[in-house]
């Protein structure tokens, strides 16, 4: 398992550059896209307003 996760929307241009350093460093990581109508529980915790 990736000490590093990636909380993301599939969509989102900022992630996407993320991955690509991530990538390109060899660094693991897990991506987790989220629906942002419906955001889980999890992701409000860590950001509370969304």
């Amino acid at each position: 398992m990736a000490a590093l996760k990636l909380i993301s929307h599939k969509l989102c241009p900022y992630v996407q550059r993320a991955v690509i350093a991530l990538q390109e460093k060899g660094v693991p990581f897990e991506r987790i896209d989220i629906d942002l109508a419906n955001k889980p529980d999890c992701f409000l915790k860590i950001s509370p307003l969304g």
